[in-house]
């Protein structure tokens, strides 16, 4: 296990670089620790009046804090982090593995998580998966122990790891149903209650205010409508939403999650990518088929359980929460991966022992350390180039532009509010383009918003520049043009109320 620790380390070490990526919730994450480092409390300060922040828990933005109170925005010392997480992640995925799959299986388990390109991608960016892996895996532990011995100590425990993996993302909400099933299916009532009442005492607070302002994670399962819904929601729709979803996790996804970073948009051998990636969703379906054949089995109308472990119930509740979660992303399993590979090498005996192929599951568990690893590699190089070239290097010139000729009371109006006011130092709010001169006004108004930055180029397909033509025909005389990049171009626009 330290071998495989110390090759972890050494690919993440290699694959590391003080720079962020072009998207994601790097750049939130820090932003929300310089906002705890200044004193200012747990309030978004990117936007104008510090509205309170709902849709990222805390936890991982407090492990930024003193690193940056300490060091200020060393972005590769905040990589350590995570990268530290995912080491330890790998170790608690070995012991909570172990006791059921033996050394052996847990190792190979732990080592193709350990080699997998997405997962170490994401260990070395500043995202709080590897956190939750490292406290849903200690939980579930807990979980087993106090399913298996008793003990309203341990279940309180577990519920203490819960309402931590809670606070570090939203999702942890499935460790609480699963934990509560496992240990009432052993008839360990005493033990749900602690748990539960332990894990509603600590996240509450923070639950109830995420509903009660709406905007977050929790608000977002039962508001956000798809479009096969004529833009309804609600938890009636959810079905919906499993069907929207499903096939999308078991192609796209799931090649994102095993492939990554091979695969694509434009990828010629995208279509067997995603026939593969369908393979391994269904090996995973039948490992999963016979792990619960095993867990749960029905004699004479009687409903018996007779291994209905508790990571079995998590992935199966984790999955679900997914499936009708608005959104869908490789990332969004990451947390489950090891549990993915364990049904997966299950299903891949169980097919071997159909057609007498016995050693299917290594040879496929071989296949993708193979593949997993030469992920690693391709992601250490590529991590080596410069991430902004070319549209993104504009955009952040413009922001450097922005610190160094305004004063620090400006605030920006533009499409990407988080990463200009990293870059820039000043505040800023979303502007999408689609609005008229006369609304755009008002909300520099009610912003105080003083610059528009617009991006000659695509930025998550919406061109500002093209936008923006009609409103500045509308309202020429309260945009003036201060400063333009060399092509592809970003404009900032000095916005005149008067």
């Amino acid at each position: 296990m330290a071998a495989l620790v110390l090759i972890f380390l050494t690919l993440a070490g290699a694959a590391l670089t003080a720079d962020l990526p072009p998207d994601g919730d790097d750049v939130s994450y820090i932003t929300l620790a310089q906002s705890l480092a200044s004193g200012r409390g747990y309030v978004n300060p990117v936007y104008p009046g510090d509205p309170p922040e709902l849709q990222y828990p805390p936890l991982f933005p407090l492990l930024l804090t003193p690193l940056i109170s300490a060091f200020g925005q060393n972005l590769f010392l905040l990589k350590l982090i995570p990268a530290l997480a995912g080491a330890l992640a790998l170790i608690a995925v070995f012991a909570l593995l172990r006791p059921r799959l033996g050394p052996d299986r847990a190792f190979l388990i732990a080592a193709l998580t350990g080699t997998n390109g997405h997962f170490l991608s994401i260990s070395t960016r500043i995202m709080s998966e590897t956190t939750y892996v490292v406290l849903s895996a200690f939980a579930l532990l807990l979980v087993r122990r106090a399913a298996e011995e008793g003990g309203a100590r341990t279940a309180a425990f577990a519920g203490l790891t819960i309402a931590a993996a809670i606070y570090a993302r939203t999702i942890g909400v499935a460790l609480v149903l699963t934990g509560c099933a496992a240990l009432l299916l052993r008839r360990r009532r005493r033990e749900a209650l602690a748990l539960a009442g332990v894990v509603l005492l600590l996240t509450s607070p923070w639950i109830w205010r995420s509903i009660a302002l709406r905007n977050s994670y929790l608000f977002q399962l039962f508001d956000t409508p798809l479009p096969v819904t004529d833009g309804h929601s609600g938890p009636l729709l959810w079905p919906f939403r499993l069907l929207y979803n499903a096939p999308r996790y078991a192609g796209k996804v799931m090649a994102d999650l095993f492939f990554h970073p091979f695969l694509t948009d434009i990828d010629p051998y995208q279509p067997l990518k995603i026939a593969l990636s369908l393979t391994l969703t269904a090996g995973i379906a039948i490992g999963l088929g016979v792990a619960v054949r095993e867990a749960f089995s029905v004699q004479r109308s009687a409903f018996s359980v007779q291994n209905a472990d508790a990571t079995l119930l998590y992935l199966l509740t984790y999955v679900g929460i997914c499936l009708i979660w608005p959104y869908h992303d490789a990332r969004f399993l990451l947390p489950v991966l090891p549990f993915l590979f364990e049904h997966g090498l299950r299903g891949a005996e169980a097919v071997g022992r159909r057609i007498r192929l016995r050693r299917l599951a290594g040879e496929a568990a071989g296949l993708l350390t193979v593949v997993g690893l030469a992920g690693c590699v391709s992601i250490a190089h590529d991590n080596r180039v410069q991430f902004y070239t070319d549209e993104m290097a504009r955009y952040r010139e413009a922001c450097l532009w922005v610190q160094e000729r305004t004063s620090p009371e400006a605030v920006l109006l533009c499409q990407k509010p988080r990463e200009a006011a990293f870059w820039s130092g000043r505040r800023a709010w979303w502007y999408t383009g689609s609005q008229p001169a006369a609304e755009v006004l008002a909300t520099a108004r009610r912003t105080g918003a003083t610059h528009l930055l617009i991006n000659d180029f695509p930025i998550a397909g919406i061109n500002l520049a093209e936008r923006f033509s009609a409103v500045l025909r509308e309202g020429a005389p309260h945009f003036r043009p201060v400063h333009r990049t060399a092509p592809p171009r970003v404009t900032i626009y000095e916005i005149r109320l008067e």
